[in-house]
């Protein structure tokens, strides 16, 4: 269908104009009312969030002069090297003793006849142990003790310690198995 405006030309102008004046009307309303809306839900917040940044700031004022006053970054300091020490006594404290095994080993279950008089065992794990043996078959019983124990990889007796037939004072030297050590 087919409309045609048949009014005189200025007043198409002036119906032209209103509706303008209606659009322009209904978005400057519409945008006032957001404005209108966003001011009340946006100016109760900004209040309240200046008002504690305000104190938030005087508290923080606070706090660090108490903590210089009480030397805090010290104590923190202190209490953090604390913790290390402590993590690595755990840590330390954690694994089994191996050389209470080899005290025993050595000493307690020693052979009858068999004084120990130094054990020396370095980083490395090299084992030298001097003693006194009454006789050639204590020292080889001790010998074979130590080799049983499977706590050492090697067990060397100079061929002149295990010569003498009684009274022997010895130098025993070894390796201990990987794994072993005194840790």
């Amino acid at each position: 269908m087919l409309t045609a405006n048949l009014l005189p030309v200025e007043e198409k102008k002036i119906v032209r104009f209103e509706e303008y004046r209606l659009t322009v009307r209904f978005f400057g309303v519409g945008l006032a009312a957001a404005l209108a809306v966003g001011l009340v839900l946006l100016v109760p917040s900004y209040v309240f969030l200046s008002a504690e940044k305000k104190n938030l700031a005087g508290t923080i004022a606070a706090e660090t002069a108490l903590a210089r006053k009480l030397r805090l970054g010290e104590a923190l300091s202190n209490a953090t090297q604390a913790q290390t020490l402590l993590m690595d006594a755990g840590a330390f404290l954690g694994r089994p003793s191996r050389s209470s095994r080899l005290v025993k080993i050595f000493f307690a279950d020693a052979v009858a006849g068999v004084r120990i008089n130094m054990l020396a065992i370095n980083a490395s794990g090299s084992v030298t142990l001097s003693g006194f043996a009454a006789t050639r078959d204590d020292l080889l019983n001790f010998q074979r003790h130590l080799q049983d124990s499977q706590m050492l990889e090697t067990v060397v007796f100079p061929i002149s310690d295990i010569i003498r037939s009684v009274d022997i004072h010895f130098t025993m030297n070894g390796k201990l198995k990987s794994g072993q050590g005194l840790y």
